[in-house]
């Protein structure tokens, strides 16, 4: 738009076809789209520009419908640069929520998506313009969401929330990605060619993933996408591996359980790789998977690589000696052989606040450190978190460490966050539950005193995340819990300071992550 450079919305791959909108305001855009023959390289381009008008033309806000039933776009005119806008709706209960913040460049008009609303609810919205210290209000306009029928599965709440406020978001396997508010009400949805919802972004924005073990590289997304379901970042393995290859990079064959943005703006994405090996885990040629941890910058391009397969020890083999077959489950895609040993399964990954990764690798027990410092370090693991890792455990608990853990993390503290699954821990004890950990490290010491231990009342052998709430509470989904003789559910359970147990969502289906939030804007709370 304007003297603004191009910026790549989905890079190279085989869709024919993108929905693309834009509500950064009104104005001209320009629109290049290139096309490429892969088998020859030659490409051709085409530009054009479109014109789009302001929702208030008269000067006036307004609040329209869009194509989601549960999001509406209120617009408004354009304010004086140097002033910010937000936007606020109530509904006839009283419940109030609030859009971020923009702001105002005195030329473009302003526009906010409006989302977490119920369906057949009647609401009132308006903005508050704040210039030079006083505010102002605009006026207030009403609307009422239409009735909606979403095939997702219902929630049961226990006990009930009547007054809390904020939501839970959760991406169930197989489902469309839904957000229910405490009472277990559906207020939003994403309906789309997604396996994973991976993470929510600040200011309504979803990181998602897409892995088909029958396709190819090409068809291994990963996409950043906003409220009303328009893609606004999307790459696929494929293209990752043209640029991994000009780096001197392993390929990858797809994309798993991670995809999350960074705060500059970049994505730090979990990927596979595999390689065939001689005689080790297991005789003669084994194929054998491994992980990839890659940076992308805003637009889409390889900065920084790490391959497993350069840092770890293959001879080191998966705990509980997990294999893929091509139809396996929670398996990314491989193409080497017709199964392959499960090696790492890594499944979460986070920029910690020292500037370096942290990744959980569910197959080894392990967590680990790794040497990032803005892409300017080497990738060496800087320590591994777990039995037989390189702290000493102060505890009197007999399995103190984690197992087959999902969703780890370094809070502003320093202190480790865990989902523990306890699947190796298991083995020895069939009555273990799955446990929220948290745990406090010493890493001059290297030494480690587990904070929270909290036992959430089931076993999940798969699936899970880890969360601290700004009020010191903490929230656990147990994502995969076997209900004899033939049901499968997840909890989501929210758990005071102390691990006991204040709230409880239940959903009768399998549910990778969930996410107590404030609202859709607001990834923790």
């Amino acid at each position: 738009m304007g003297d603004a450079p191009f910026s790549v919305v989905r890079d190279f791959g085989p869709k024919p076809e993108l929905i693309w909108g834009s509500f950064d305001g009104d104005g001209r855009y320009d629109i290049e789209l290139t096309v490429r023959n892969t088998a020859t390289g030659e490409s051709a381009t085409s530009a054009t520009s479109i014109d789009l008008l302001p929702l208030s033309p008269y000067g006036v806000p307004m609040v329209s419908a869009t194509w989601h039933p549960l999001v509406f776009l209120y617009g408004a005119p354009a304010c004086p640069a140097g002033a910010t806008m937000k936007v606020f709706w109530q509904s006839a209960a009283g419940a109030l929520a609030e859009a971020p913040a923009k702001p105002c460049n005195g030329n473009q008009s302003m526009n906010f998506l409006v989302a977490g609303l119920r369906a057949v609810s009647g609401y009132t919205v308006w903005h508050e313009l704040t210039a030079g210290g006083s505010i102002e209000k605009g006026p207030v306009l009403e609307f009422i969401t239409p009735a909606v029928d979403v095939p997702v599965a219902p929630v049961q709440v226990s006990p009930a929330a009547a007054d809390q406020q904020g939501l839970v978001l959760q991406s169930p396997l197989g489902q469309m990605v839904v957000a229910h508010d405490l009472q277990g009400n559906v207020i939003w949805f994403y309906a789309s060619d997604t396996s994973n919802l991976t993470r929510p972004s600040p200011g309504g924005r979803f990181l998602a993933i897409f892995q088909d073990p029958f396709l190819g590289p090409e068809h291994q997304t990963f996409r950043l996408f906003d409220l009303i379901g328009i893609t606004l970042k999307e790459t696929n393995a494929a293209r990752v591996n043209e640029q991994l290859a000009a780096m001197g990079v392993r390929e990858i064959t797809g994309f798993h359980h991670e995809a999350r943005e960074m705060p500059n703006g970049k994505f730090l994405v979990l990927a596979s790789s595999e390689r065939i090996l001689s005689d080790i885990q297991g005789p003669g040629e084994v194929d054998v998977i491994g992980d990839t941890i890659l940076v992308l910058d805003g637009e889409l391009r390889v900065e920084w690589a790490w391959d497993s397969f350069d840092h770890l020890d293959p001879r080191n083999a998966a705990v509980l000696g997990e294999v893929c077959t091509p139809a396996g489950g929670g398996c990314p895609p491989f193409y080497k052989a017709p199964k392959a040993n499960d090696w790492l399964h890594s499944n979460s990954l986070q920029l910690a606040p020292d500037g370096n990764i942290i990744v959980s690798v569910r197959h080894l027990d392990q967590i680990l450190k790794v040497d990032y410092q803005g892409g300017a370090a080497s990738g060496e693991v800087l320590w591994r978190f777990g039995k037989d890792g390189d702290f000493k455990v102060e505890s009197a608990d007999p399995w103190p460490w984690p197992s087959h853990q999902h969703d780890a993390s370094i809070l502003e503290d320093g202190t480790l966050l865990i989902y523990d699954n306890g699947n190796t821990r298991r083995q020895s004890d069939p009555l273990a539950q799955s446990r929220g950990q948290r745990w406090e490290l010493d890493e001059t010491a290297m030494t480690a005193r587990p904070l929270l231990n909290a036992k959430l009342g089931a076993y999940a052998p798969a699936l899970g995340s880890a969360q601290w709430l700004s009020d010191g509470s903490y929230h656990f989904n147990s994502g995969l819990i076997f209900v004899p003789p033939f049901r499968m559910e997840a909890q989501s359970i929210q758990t005071d300071a102390s691990g006991a147990v204040i709230l409880k969502h239940t959903t009768p289906t399998p549910v990778y992550r969930t996410f107590h939030m404030k609202d859709l804007y607001t990834p923790g709370q």
